[in-house]
């Protein structure tokens, strides 16, 4: 092993709901780990998300980082890049991915990359809490299938967003297979330690089992809202918040998202726990029911080119799926890889 490049970044860039907030409350900026994580999210994003396609400039953003990551590689630090938006945003379908992982690679040519991606019913049915809880007020079918589903004028949450084959194909050949990890979620889940090691594998630090046991997986960062919660929520959310995914609020009340969301962790304590949990089984059934096996082809180029096999994390996987159409041409680069 020649030990780990300092002098270039890691880059985590989601997906969400993949646990990294936990990752940027733990791991990121432990320091006896190894780590040094960027504070502000929204320096990543004025530099590689936020730009008009003509405005971006990576000679300025490699400079922005590179001074610190410099200081920290003399410490003895990997620096880390973190932010789930770097992925796209769920709501308007992740339509910008690939310009961003452009923009990433341009800057940081031989960074090294880590992904986290997540079974699709359960991504997506927390992709869509988390819309309630930014302020959205639409149903989960009319999340899940948006007015003029396919036309990319006006960008809005898109299923095949987590058609993951994809993206991974795409940053393998921006970066190189060796230097991008993608990872279930579900085995940070069930096996957590070994989940960090393959991380530290990757950037060839140091794995001290000692340190890993000190760490508190038990405390999840995010944790998703109950079925009481959000149904009371997206229905105040409809009247009261103006925002992105909400801008036409008939009675917008400025900061009235951040007091719903206090006035729904009371008001959900009145709600029977037998209701609640209905609401939830009821919403979950309805998103395996709208995603059903779409992913299966999808999922079996991914685990072909992760080396992991998605089946038993529960994610649909057929080979058949893959073999009764037509490859397009994501996939053809697949098989180039």
């Amino acid at each position: 092993m020649s030990g780990p490049n300092l002098f270039e970044p890691l880059i985590h860039i989601g997906y969400h709901k993949t646990g990294s907030s936990w990752f940027q409350r733990n791991i990121w900026i432990n320091s006896e780990l190894g780590f040094f994580q960027f504070e502000k999210q929204q320096n990543t994003h004025a530099y590689f998300i936020h730009p008009r396609p003509f405005d971006f400039d990576a000679e300025k953003a490699r400079q922005h980082f590179q001074a610190v990551i410099n200081e920290n590689a003399k410490k003895g630090l990997k620096s880390v890049i973190s932010s789930e938006q770097l992925t796209g945003n769920p709501n308007s379908g992740g339509y910008n991915q690939r310009l961003i992982a452009d923009r990433l690679c341009a800057a940081f040519p031989n960074a090294q990359v880590f992904l986290a991606i997540r079974e699709q019913s359960s991504m997506t049915l927390s992709a869509y809490k988390q819309y309630v809880r930014a302020g959205g007020a639409g149903s989960i079918e009319q999340y899940v299938n948006p007015p003029e589903a396919g036309r990319r004028s006006v960008p809005l949450f898109d299923l095949d967003n987590f058609a993951y084959h994809q993206l991974i194909a795409y940053y393998y050949q921006l970066f190189g297979r060796k230097n991008v990890l993608v990872l279930p979620y579900e085995m940070f889940a069930r096996d957590p330690k070994e989940y960090l090691r393959r991380i530290l594998q990757l950037v060839d630090m140091p794995i001290d089992e000692g340190k890993l046991d000190k760490l508190p997986f038990e405390r999840p960062v995010n944790a998703g809202k109950s079925g009481a919660h959000v149904a009371i929520k997206r229905r105040l959310n409809f009247w009261f918040v103006a925002d992105r995914v909400n801008p036409v609020a008939p009675f917008p009340i400025k900061g009235a998202n951040k007091v719903i969301k206090q006035s729904c962790l009371g008001l959900e304590y009145l709600v029977p726990d037998g209701i609640s949990k209905m609401l939830d089984k009821r919403r979950k059934k309805r998103v395996e029911e709208i995603v059903g096996d779409r992913f299966a082809g999808s999922n079996a180029l991914t685990a072909e080119l992760i080396g992991i096999d998605l089946r038993q994390y529960g994610y649909p996987v057929s080979a058949r799926a893959v073999e009764k159409r037509e490859p397009r041409q994501s996939e053809l680069t697949v098989a180039a890889l």
